[in-house]
């Protein structure tokens, strides 16, 4: 593929530019997939000075392009590009004379539970009418000592051998009916020891966080007399379609020690896909979901959730 470089117009303030772009010192470079041929010199091929590229597709004219901030920029690539801050761009007339749209950033999900819930929505499941929790809570708590602050707390009684507590919340904003990619990094707080014995399994490594995605909502709802969530989400180390298993709420105190409160960090080790509805719609849920046969708590300090489009190959 060539690559061409064209020059741009800048239209607007410094001001205006900034508050549409937010990005200081950036040389923009179209590429494209076929000759231009009115437009000027093929772009260098030596990028090992050049950092930070950020891509971007704009939809009329169809030219695929990234940003590129230059580490240190050679005048004679300073003269074939436009530098600055470009809020409103325009090809000359050589490049079609058409309006540059870029794409808009892809909405990124950043919930920190240090004062609210923030619009998340608890619910439970995996349970028959016979052996229904009867204690499950969801709210905002002061975390205990040694830890400071709050953070959004769940938890209840596995009468059982399975309870999924979880939570969900729509995100918007996503383009319609496509497809994203999303890793998923949960901090939470939890007094179980590691190494301990439990009833139907161990009160820290058999209580798995789980975090997932879907195009409709998570519902509550009974399925041949078992209470189940209407997604395939797997079921405790399982991970479903729509789900993955984060890891447990056993935290850094081994051989069953005393019970202390610790946060612990839990990140995807791959990124679950996800297609959005067609409003553009997401719904993102995470949760515990129990093995161990009594009551199971755990504290949420945030949830981070990296969204991108799935690239075609």
């Amino acid at each position: 593929m060539l690559a061409w470089a064209c020059h741009f117009t800048a239209i607007g303030s410094a001001g205006a530019a900034k508050r549409t772009i937010g990005r200081p010192n950036v040389a923009l470079f179209a590429l494209a997939s076929e000759t231009m041929p009115d437009c000027i010199d093929p772009l260098p091929t030596d990028y090992n000075s050049w950092t930070n590229v950020t891509y971007f597709q704009t939809r009329h004219p169809p030219i695929l392009g990234l940003f590129l901030t230059p580490q240190e920029t050679p005048m004679t690539i300073q003269k074939k590009l436009v530098l600055g801050m470009i809020g409103s761009a325009c090809l000359l007339a050589a490049c079609g004379g058409d309006t540059l749209e870029l794409e808009p950033p892809t909405p990124q999900i950043s919930t920190t539970f240090s004062g609210s819930a923030d619009g998340w929505q608890g619910a439970f499941a995996d349970y028959h009418p016979e052996t229904a929790p009867t204690d499950v809570v969801w709210e905002s708590r002061a975390l205990p000592a040694p830890l400071s602050g709050q953070a959004y707390y769940t938890g209840g009684t596995n009468r059982s051998d399975d309870l999924f507590i979880y939570n969900k919340k729509k995100f918007s904003g996503y383009a319609p009916s496509t497809s994203y990619l999303l890793r998923f990094e949960i901090e939470i707080a939890s007094n179980q020891s590691s190494g301990c014995v439990g009833v139907g399994g161990a009160p820290g490594e058999s209580v798995y966080v789980v975090a997932g995605a879907a195009p409709t909502e998570p519902k509550t709802v009974l399925n041949n007399g078992e209470y189940t969530v209407n997604l395939d989400r797997g079921n405790q180390a399982t991970p479903g379609t729509a789900s993955q298993v984060l890891g447990n709420v056993a935290n850094a105190v081994q051989n069953c020690g005393p019970q202390v409160w610790q946060t612990k960090v839990l990140k995807s080790t791959a990124p679950l896909a996800v297609t959005s509805n067609a409003s553009g719609e997401i719904w993102v849920f995470f949760g515990i979901d129990s093995g161990f046969e009594a009551k199971s708590t755990v504290f949420y300090k945030s949830i981070k959730v990296a969204v991108e489009p799935a690239r075609k190959p």
